[in-house]
């Protein structure tokens, strides 16, 4: 397939994804290198977060590794609507458990993590901040992550499940930052599990 830039095109294809994330219908999907599980049990040293931005439709996932890693993303796309926000953050987390995310567009994460849940701030590229906070999630809730490169085009897709079921998700051309594409990447039946160092590039 070769991407569309069409506006029709895009909100179609994106709309299909979240429909059946949203559906639970990826349940049977295969695990590759770029959509590896991440459970909450800490069997790996991996412990999973995920919960809401205040004041916003945005859910927000945190995933910290054995390595003291941490990744995070922050999603308001949602079946019927598209994704305004689809960020992805890096970063460590210090010793007393604070952290201090980046995403590639300069919007900044910073949050106190413990084994009860996390809470902090975000701020997005356009200046906007927002509090929030995110229990620890146990699989099937959690943080989901898929990768294609297609005609030379990279995506990536993410979606955040929490506990309650509910879900936030996005396809994104990491090249340009266009949400959507005709690109269905499909939601991995897995969490992200263990990635070490820098292994997922944003």
């Amino acid at each position: 397939m070769k991407p569309n830039t069409s506006k029709n095109a895009i909100l179609a294809a994106l709309l299909a994804v979240l429909a059946l994330a949203l559906a639970g219908c990826w349940a049977g999907a295969a695990s590759t290198p770029e959509t590896d599980r991440a459970e909450a049990d800490g069997r790996d040293g991996t412990t999973s977060f995920a919960g809401r931005v205040e004041g916003t439709d945005a859910f927000v996932a945190v995933v910290v590794n054995r390595e003291n890693r941490a990744l995070a993303y922050v999603c308001d796309g949602q079946e019927g609507r598209t994704a305004n926000v689809a960020e992805w953050f890096t970063g460590t987390v210090a010793e007393d458990g604070s952290l201090e995310l980046r995403s590639e567009n300069g919007a900044k994460l910073s949050a106190q993590v413990s084994g009860d849940g996390t809470e902090g701030t975000v701020q997005l590229p356009g200046g906007e901040e927002y509090a929030f906070s995110a229990d620890p999630a146990e699989e099937p809730a959690g943080l989901y992550r898929a990768e294609e490169t297609v005609d030379g085009e990279e995506y990536v897709g993410g979606w955040i499940q929490l506990p309650s079921g509910e879900e936030r998700g996005a396809v994104k051309n990491t090249s340009s930052g266009f949400v959507g594409g005709n690109i269905e990447l499909a939601r991995p039946s897995k969490p992200i599990n263990g990635f070490i160092g820098n292994d997922i590039e944003l």
